[in-house]
């Protein structure tokens, strides 16, 4: 989300800037508000996807529940690519 381009080298650009922002709707949605999960400290919103040791994150457990989630991750903190 958002972002700009940045020149790195010659014809070689990067983005910059940009938001990492993942929103998920449960197939029944049982609450008019979503949750909205912020880190801190570092981190980023992969923490709430899974934990390191490969369980489910908090995310998962909200969307059960009936919530939408919505993650994001500040600019800052550099999410790790989608491939």
């Amino acid at each position: 989300m958002g972002g700009r381009y940045v020149p790195v080298a010659k014809d070689d650009y990067i983005m910059a800037d940009q938001m990492y922002v993942h929103y998920q709707i449960p197939h029944e949605k049982k609450h008019p508000y979503p949750i909205i999960m912020i880190h801190g400290g570092g981190q980023t919103a992969n923490n709430f996807e899974s934990t390191p040791d490969g369980r489910e994150g908090w995310a998962n457990n909200f969307l059960r529940a009936g919530f939408a989630v919505i993650l994001s991750t500040n600019p800052a903190e550099r999410a790790r690519p989608i491939t």
